[in-house]
């Protein structure tokens, strides 16, 4: 018999029992499961699936339901009005922006400088400042109107700071 005679006929015997519960219709079905492994195979696969569809029919409408009513957090956030609303994404603007220019390379004045393995880079600074960086080296650079400040990364940095009593260089460690 072909495979697919054989998941067909698994099939309807599925459905016939799930129809009746008769003893001479049970009777036949085991004739049938037992005469080749074949037909095991397939009843087993289908009867597994078919349990599967009921558990999936069961959890439908319960999902359904939690689909059309939103958390209660969400109702308790749109209840308190667009105000809130508001300050919150505010709120956020503003720190992603802090963020960026604390952290950023390029932005709110601090600049990052580096060497690869074996690499060492001697780089001037505006204020007249000197940053000799030994090899796997990172550090991070902020000259303002008030301070200068370095943060060493990783790796090695020899300073030579130029004097402007106004301006401190500061360690930012």
């Amino acid at each position: 018999m072909p495979a697919d005679d054989i998941e067909r006929t698994a099939s309807e015997w599925l459905a016939r029992l799930d129809r009746a519960d008769d003893a001479s219709v049970r009777a036949e079905f085991d004739a049938w499961y037992a005469a080749d492994h074949r037909h095991q195979v397939a009843f087993l696969r289908l009867q597994q699936t078919w349990s599967r569809l009921d558990r999936l029919a069961a959890l439908r409408p319960r999902l359904e339901n939690e689909r059309a009513q939103p958390s209660l957090e969400v109702n308790r956030w749109m209840a308190r009005g667009p105000a809130w609303r508001w300050l919150a994404a505010g709120i956020a603007i503003a720190t992603l922006t802090t963020g960026i220019a604390l952290f950023v390379p390029g932005s709110g004045g601090w600049e990052i400088h580096s060497t690869n393995t074996g690499g060492f880079e001697r780089i001037p600074l505006q204020d007249g400042s000197i940053l000799e960086l030994n090899t796997q080296t990172e550090v991070a650079v902020e000259l303002s109107a008030r301070t200068r400040i370095v943060r060493l990364i990783r790796g090695e940095a020899n300073f030579k700071v130029a004097h402007d009593a106004r301006r401190p260089f500061i360690d930012g460690r």
